[in-house]
């Protein structure tokens, strides 16, 4: 109702029996139910008045209220009333109001009363006495006997903030604010929907709780009921409810049988963070850390931290001052042996990929000082590396030679500044490498695994050394938003022994191509020519459309049934309509472009051809910086056809020798012609959700050791920091 209209009282004749006009929309003073706070006064503990001032001044510099109880002349009730400090030196304390004075209370008020001010898991209890001042704002005097009364097991936060809070349960759905908090409840004021009312409200279910900010939710889960107002006559009013998270422990990600290594480190590290309910920056020691989370240790009295509670943004320190940010999630909350303390667990939820590197590095370093995630290699040493083990061999060099300049850029450029396209890893004693490889993120949703080469270094296998690496680091690596991995790939010769016994290997054990795939690519370097004459009626190159992309995906799954077309993000569900992975090279000084196009015969579709383009160097290969042709029709397509569409597009390349891989392999035998320095590549495809498959294959085949053994399946590995 709208102030000062008026509202009639209909009686059962029809007729108007009365008027009510609401005069003000000024809410009356909340009525003081804690007598207990002033009746223990001899229970609680003195608290001198220099202490009482200096508290006081800490408020008025926070601008933070306290409560005053006025107890009423004639009436046993009391009230309470929110006032807001002005500086205090010692002689009285003058106070703003919050809102309008309840002058019509204070005129049959006492003059005595309480000052309360809330210190979380106690409360300061002042005696005052009350005077008006000349602007009719209160003046209190302190009077003896100040004391301290110990309420709650656990400190309770006002929150200072504006906090969406949305209440649900079975179509109930109600909608407020954040009041206060502490590591075990929230309290919240709410009023339902329109359509609904707090009668629907079932206190003896579960009910939803979610608190968000304008931009994220930093809170979301199933709640009990604790305690809450009666509700008004109207159901519909605003209400105060207390909601306690229902669950101890909360699963953030799906369970896995091997949890990553949890790594003790001397000093610890320490987290920094702004709380999300709070905005108050929070400081905590780091008891143990791994790449998928951490835990630290907080008193419970005073207590932060509660399950299913997100940190948007983290800041984890380590000795010398190093720092990584993430974005974390609250686990669980768990009561020490020692009393009063509780270690929180929390995940991570997301980081960048830079910050990844630095927190894998700790964690791999502490496991074996030789392993580096992403240092920073002298090109020239790295470059010394891959002709001492052969991985550039003379005719992969003769690929390189016309462009070596520009591959010593790429190198120079992705190992010193380390993009978040990029990562690389190495096995070395000093600045001595003995063992590389690296990955780069080839497609949307995809990241390609190369350049893996190794040296013995006393006997140790140093191969399986940086294989060991890259899986520790991809274990947690690929469930981060950021990272866009949803697929590994990687290309290998079929008579390279030790990736066709372990990426080959496992694909075959596997014995699943939704899960993991193989498929065999015929290669040559293909030279441009001056256009030639071909009859262009039966002819025809466009761009491929949806349609295009929907009959290669079935002619793909009647021939493979792999995942080779999800790495490569072309089927029709699946197709950019942006450029986004274009647009992330390019903001770090890269080149990267995908096209597609459609090769008709005869009006009917033959290939689709992807043009890939990347900075030389992505690949020593050239296999991200080439053509890729998907034969529809092996039996059929000319070849001479096939080699003038493949001479136009080659336009699109700056040099004179472009690399050209063509699936299915057997379709340059059907033509009858072998290009030359013809060679095959096994394209290997992984989804990356089974990875634990893959390192307890690597486990049992090559007896690579990881981390801890396999947990019970009845334990919760993830649920852990």
């Amino acid at each position: 109702m709208e102030k000062g209209k008026a509202a009639d009282v209909v009686s059962g004749s029809g007729k108007p029996r009365a008027e009510i006009v609401l005069l003000d929309s000024q809410l009356p003073p909340s009525l003081f139910k804690h007598s207990d706070l002033i009746e223990s006064g001899g229970e609680g503990s003195s608290v001198d008045e220099k202490y009482i001032i200096n508290i006081l001044n800490f408020m008025n510099f926070t601008e933070s209220g306290v409560l005053l109880r006025l107890q009423h002349s004639r009436f046993e009730e009391s009230i309470l009333i929110r006032v807001y400090p002005n500086v205090c030196v010692g002689e009285g304390l003058s106070c703003r109001w919050e809102g309008e004075p309840p002058a019509g209370f204070l005129e049959d008020a006492v003059n005595t009363g309480h000052l309360l001010i809330d210190r979380g898991a106690s409360v300061l209890v002042v005696p005052i006495s009350l005077r008006m001042g000349e602007g009719g704002e209160p003046v209190l005097q302190f009077t003896q006997g100040a004391y301290s009364v110990a309420r709650r097991q656990t400190r309770r936060y006002i929150c200072q903030k504006l906090l969406h809070v949305e209440v649900f349960q079975s179509g109930f759905l109600a909608s407020g604010s954040l009041m206060d908090f502490n590591a075990r409840a929230f309290k919240v004021c709410v009023r339902p929907m329109s359509s609904g009312a707090f009668h629907w409200l079932n206190t003896e279910e579960p009910i939803g709780l979610q608190i968000k900010t304008d931009h994220d939710v930093i809170y979301s889960g199933l709640c009990r009921f604790v305690r809450g107002q009666q509700p008004p006559l109207t159901m519909t009013e605003d209400r105060q409810i207390v909601l306690e998270p229902a669950q101890k422990e909360i699963s953030r990600f799906q369970r896995r049988r091997i949890r990553s290594p949890r790594q003790h480190l001397s000093p610890p590290p320490m987290v920094n963070f702004l709380h999300p309910l709070l905005d108050t920056s929070v400081t905590l020691d780091v008891c143990d850390l791994s790449t998928s989370g951490f835990s630290v240790r907080e008193h419970g009295d005073e207590g932060l931290l509660m399950q299913g509670l997100i940190v948007p943004d983290l800041e984890i320190e380590f000795a010398g001052g190093a720092c990584v940010t993430c974005s974390a999630q609250v686990i669980y909350r768990r009561e020490e042996e020692d009393a009063g303390s509780f270690r929180c667990g929390l995940a991570i939820l997301d980081m960048s990929l830079k910050d990844f590197n630095k927190l894998a590095n700790v964690i791999n370093k502490v496991q074996d000082p030789h392993a580096h995630v992403s240092p920073h290699v002298s090109p020239d040493a790295l470059w010394e590396f891959f002709f001492e083990t052969g991985f550039i061999y003379p005719g992969k060099y003769l690929l390189i030679d016309a462009e070596k300049s520009e591959f010593k850029r790429t190198i120079k450029k992705l190992y010193e500044e380390s993009p978040d396209i990029a990562c690389h890893f190495t096995y070395q004693q000093n600045s001595k490498i003995f063992a590389h490889v690296s990955m780069v993120r080839a497609y949307e949703k995809a990241w390609l695994i190369q350049h893996h080469a190794a040296k013995v270094l006393e006997s140790k296998p140093t191969g399986f050394h940086v294989i060991k690496q890259i899986m520790y680091y991809l274990y947690d690596m690929c469930r981060l938003p950021s990272a866009n991995m949803d697929y590994l790939l990687c290309y290998y010769r079929p008579d390279n022994k030790f990736p066709d016994r372990v990426f080959g290997g496992f694909a075959r054990q596997l014995n699943d191509n939704k899960k993991c795939s193989t498929d065999i690519f015929s290669y040559f370097p293909f030279y441009k020519t001056i256009q030639r004459d071909i009859n262009l009626s039966n002819f025809d190159l466009k761009c491929s459309s949806k349609m295009d992309l929907f009959q290669l995906g079935l002619y793909y799954e009647h021939v493979s049934g792999g995942l080779m077309l999800n790495l490569f993000s072309i089927l029709p569900e699946n197709v950019q309509s942006g450029k986004t992975l274009e647009n992330i090279f390019k903001n770090v000084g890269f080149t990267r472009k995908i096209r597609l196009y459609s090769l008709f015969y005869n009006k009917k579709l033959s290939a689709v051809i992807i043009l890939d383009q990347s900075d030389f160097g992505f690949n020593f290969s050239e296999l991200m910086n080439g053509i890729k042709a998907i034969v529809l029709e092996p039996t059929s397509l000319p070849w001479v056809v096939f080699y003038e569409a493949i001479n136009q597009l080659s336009s699109e390349y700056k040099t004179d020798k472009v690399p050209v891989m063509v699936f299915p392999d057997d379709y340059v035998s059907c033509a009858n012609k072998v290009p030359k320095d013809l060679k095959q590549y096994v394209l290997w495809s992984y989804d990356v959700a089974i990875i634990s498959q893959f390192i307890e294959f690597l486990k049992k085949k090559f007896r690579i050791r990881y981390w801890e053994e396999p947990v019970s399946e009845d334990a919760s590995p993830e649920k852990a920091s």
